[in-house]
This record gives C-alpha cells, sequence and structure tokens, in this order.
C-alpha cells in the first residue's frame, strides 16, 4: 500500500513509474535482469524449490556466456549456437533445460515492460529429441541386489532402497516420508505434495508393511529414514552407499531412479495396464507412462 500511495503520487507530479521501468529493462543484462526482475517476481513465488534450485544451476552454469549482456543485444543465432554446443559437450537434455529457461525468461520480461520490439532470441530454436531413459533392473539384477542388500551395514539405508522398490515412488517423497503419512491399518502412504503438483495415496503391499513395521518398531523418530548427520534430519542423497551397493552386486549403469522404473516395469511385464502403471507411478499424463508399453507385449506372448 505504501509502494503503491508513493508511485501515485509521483504519477500527479508527472512522473511515469512504467517509463523508468521500461528504460531500466531497456538497459539491463540478462544476470541484472535473473536476480532483480525473474527471480523474486516470478522463480521465487511460482516455482517449487526444487525448480528453484535446477533453475540457479542452470543459469550459473550454463547461461554465463550471456551473463553481462544487456538482453536487448543477445540475438537468436548466439543462443542457437550455444544450444548446440551444450548438445555437443554435456548433453541434449542440459542444452534444452537452458534453452526453456530463457525462453521464459524473456516471457516474463515482456510481462514486466520489456520492449517488445526486441525479438525473443529462442524464437524458432526447437528442442533437440531426448531419448526416455528405461533403465529397469533384470531378473538376474534382483537376485545380486537381495544378495548385497541381505549384507548391506546400513539398516536406514536399506530400508530407502526397499521401500523405493516396494512404492515405486519419487527419490524425494521417499527419502522425506514422515510416519504421520502411513496409515498402516487401511494400507495408504499419503503424498500431500509430489512432483505433479497433486496428492497421492499409494497402496502399501504386504512385503511393504511388514517392513515398515520392523521399522516402527525400533524407531522413536518421527522420520521413517532419520538421520543425525543431515540437517533436515532425514536421509538425504545417499550416492556414495548406492554406489558401493551396486559394486558388491556387480551392477552397472542404475541409478537411484530407476528402482523407481524397476516398479513399473515388472507391472507391465505382468500385465498391467498403463492407467494402472500410471496411477502406481502417479504419472499425470499418459506420455510419462508410455515407455512401458513396449513391455506389455510379454505377457500376450
Amino acid at each position: 500500500r505504501r509502494k503503491a500511495h508513493t508511485m501515485r503520487e509521483r504519477a500527479i507530479c508527472g512522473e511515469d513509474p512504467a517509463q523508468e521501468r521500461f528504460d531500466e529493462l531497456h538497459d539491463m543484462t540478462l544476470k541484472e535482469y535473473y536476480e532483480k526482475v525473474y527471480l523474486p517476481v516470478h522463480s521465487l513465488t511460482h516455482k517449487k524449490q526444487k525448480t528453484q534450485i535446477n533453475d540457479n544451476a542452470t543459469f550459473r552454469n550454463h547461461l554465463s556466456v550471456f551473463h553481462n549482456r544487456q538482453m536487448r543485444t543477445i540475438s537468436r543465432d548466439e543462443v542457437a549456437r550455444h544450444h548446440n554446443f551444450l548438445r555437443q559437450t554435456v548433453s541434449s537434455y542440459t542444452a534444452n533445460r537452458m534453452l526453456a529457461l530463457i525462453r521464459h525468461m524473456y516471457n516474463k520480461a515482456y510481462e514486466c515492460g520489456f520492449p517488445k520490439r526486441f525479438e525473443n532470441p529462442t524464437d524458432g530454436i526447437k528442442m533437440f529429441r531426448e531419448i526416455s531413459r528405461d533403465r529397469f533392473l533384470r531378473d538376474d539384477e534382483l537376485k545380486r541386489l537381495f544378495d548385497a542388500l541381505n549384507n548391506e551395514p546400513n539398516d536406514v539405508f536399506k530400508n530407502y532402497v526397499l521401500i523405493s522398490l516396494y512404492s515405486g515412488q519419487r527419490r524425494s517423497n521417499v527419502l522425506s516420508l514422515r510416519w504421520s503419512q502411513i496409515d498402516l491399518v487401511n494400507g495408504f502412504i499419503y503424498l500431500s505434495e509430489t512432483k505433479n503438483g497433486e496428492p497421492m495415496q499409494v497402496p502399501i503391499i504386504e512385503q511393504l508393511r511388514e517392513l515398515l513395521l520392523k521399522i516402527k518398531q525400533n524407531s522413536n523418530s518421527p522420520w521413517v529414514l532419520p538421520s543425525e548427520q543431515s540437517a533436515s534430519g532425514h536421509l538425504e542423497e545417499p550416492k556414495r552407499a548406492w554406489k558401493s551397493l551396486l559394486k558388491r552386486a556387480d551392477i552397472d549403469n542404475l541409478r537411484l531412479h530407476d528402482l523407481r522404473r524397476t516398479m513399473g516395469s515388472y507391472q507391465a511385464i505382468t500385465g498391467a495396464s498403463m492407467n494402472v502403471i500410471g496411477r502406481s507411478l502417479g504419472h499425470k499424463s499418459t506420455a510419462a507412462t508410455a515407455i512401458y508399453a513396449r513391455l506389455s507385449a510379454d505377457p500376450v506372448r
């Protein structure tokens, strides 16, 4: 209210705050715009924390070549060359995330008064084709993984791997799981925040129920996967333990997210419909589940 009152007084005196904003944006560098306008007005207000972190990393690491350039001077050819450079030196995925971020930055800049006579330098640049990852644990790998888990000294990490396999949920949801989200009587895990923005009820299968009961008997923590070393109080990013587990199990090229994909893959192999798989994994669109369609031929065969 105070700011609006001040701007009204300035307007009465003949000043034009909108014109000042126009002139300021006209001469802003990309870094100034990102820090002064895009970050506080759009990113911190409308984006999830994880997306904010990813945007900051993309801007810092992959848009530094344009940081000190005035926005009106960045050309389409320069962005296209940088897009292709990132594809060749890093990956198509990284190149596309860079392009998506700078495109959104310019679109929001127009809404804030950036002169529309300067074109968006991403116009006409197409995203590179991204190949969906389809890695999941095969029969022989599953056996070796369970054998290695039986000898895992870290019980919290071991429980994380098993819960991920039995529930098929995303890493962040499993790591931050609280006992207050678990209903062992009715057999559901309640996720209020998911990647697609919608709450979800995850059915608890019998193996998962037995595991959760065992964990709860020996736990006084509000977290299912507690950790005294982390600031959050729960297990975070167990990359070192994961790498050690894969080495003992003699498994290559497997990521933590592939545990989630493993459950979806075996659902498809055993005849589950794409709708059931999508609901199990919390997919909002059928496109996200389409990767499993090729596996559903096995039950027919």
